[in-house]
């Protein structure tokens, strides 16, 4: 399943296998197909289903093309399409409705996936240090939407459940192979055997266009823990992790460095010395004892 070493991929036999698929693209269908591949080639991921994936909620969710919810040309119309969805009740809020504070509207924008509410906006505008709360638009450029999309689908920001974020790793790993139940990472079960049908067609392709495996031994296996606190920008995780107490904190005895191994064989020591001494006057006292 080509895991556990680093990748890169022909574009040529790349495009040449999904237009096969799918048709001739345009310009920007071909920039946002090489932004999401490029990132996964740079972040050095070992999974080829994750970009399969990725791909394939690309082509489902905006056929791979920064959009407007709706696939509306303007703020306008795609704040009037939600609303039609909230009047016949497809979703149970208006959440393009323009926000109090900052005026702006949080449809669903974006590619490969689209982020709908303002939490989303805010959240991942803080963990990718862009104004995505005052500029949602934003999320329409092809670096910032597939930034996005890396860090939403990776993370599990936008579903979770009782078990835990709905993310690639939860169905993509060493023993599952989900593609039908990967699509509760973005939304619930709608379309989720379409979604799974991409999945399949572009991972055949990504395949056939690997040109470079790195040697690389497979990325081992961690902990929810552990997974957590990667996760979690370096300034706060150094801050949250508790330290354990320097060797040059402890006590100095004969001016010599103490390590904590050489401290505590002394204070073993100290506890012997002191039973000997109390098993020596027990000893003492019984002599004394019996003279009398």
């Amino acid at each position: 399943m080509m895991k556990g070493a680093a990748m890169n991929f022909d574009r040529k036999i790349l495009f040449d296998g999904l237009r096969g698929h799918f048709g001739k693209f345009n310009q920007t269908q071909v920039d946002v197909i090489n932004a999401i591949v490029a990132e996964f080639e740079r972040r050095n991921l070992r999974d080829v289903r994750w970009l399969a994936y990725m791909l394939a909620t690309a082509k489902g969710e905006c056929n791979f093309k920064p959009v407007r919810e709706g696939f509306k040309k303007t703020d306008a119309e795609a704040r009037k399409h939600v609303a039609m969805l909230k009047r016949k009740g497809v979703i149970r809020a208006d959440y393009a409705k323009p926000h109090p504070l900052t005026g702006k509207s949080y449809y669903g924008r974006g590619c490969p996936t689209q982020i709908t509410h303002f939490e989303n906006y805010e959240k991942l505008g803080k963990i990718l240090n862009l104004p995505l709360v005052n500029d949602p638009d934003l999320v329409l450029k092809v670096e910032v939407g597939v930034a996005v999309g890396f860090v939403g689908m990776e993370r599990g920001l936008f579903a979770a459940d009782k078990s835990g974020p709905h993310n690639l790793h939860r169905y993509f790993n060493n023993i599952a192979d989900d593609p039908v139940g990967a699509r509760r990472i973005i939304n619930g079960r709608d379309k989720a055997k379409i979604f799974a049908g991409y999945h399949a067609q572009i991972l055949a392709v990504l395949k056939a266009a690997v040109i470079v495996v790195k040697s690389a031994p497979p990325l081992p296996k961690m902990s929810p823990a552990l997974v957590d606190i990667i996760n979690v920008p370096a300034s706060k995780r150094d801050a949250e992790i508790p330290m354990q107490k320097p060797a040059a904190e402890l006590p100095q005895l004969d001016g010599g460095e103490v390590t904590a191994e050489t401290a505590m064989q002394r204070a073993v020591l100290k506890i012997v010395v002191g039973l000997a001494a109390a098993v020596g006057l027990i000893v003492f006292l019984g002599s004394l004892w019996k003279g009398n």
